[in-house]
């Protein structure tokens, strides 16, 4: 049985994007979370993700 995909990738992106730091709290999704964390789109450190230089050349690239 294979896993489903993680849905809402892109808008936890941005969401991360517009006001990061976001507290693990604020986030929409930490299963969205780990997923860009797991890509290297995204790091959390003391409870507060922020996007890497790959994920804000993405979200970057795409607006």
């Amino acid at each position: 049985m294979s896993e489903r995909p993680v849905s809402g990738l892109a808008e936890e992106l941005w969401n991360i994007y517009k006001h990061q730091p976001v507290w693990d709290g604020d986030v929409i999704s930490k299963r969205t979370k780990y997923e860009l964390i797991r890509q290297g789109l995204a790091v959390c450190r003391n409870g507060y993700t922020t996007l890497t230089e790959q994920g804000r050349k993405l979200v970057e690239g795409l607006s």
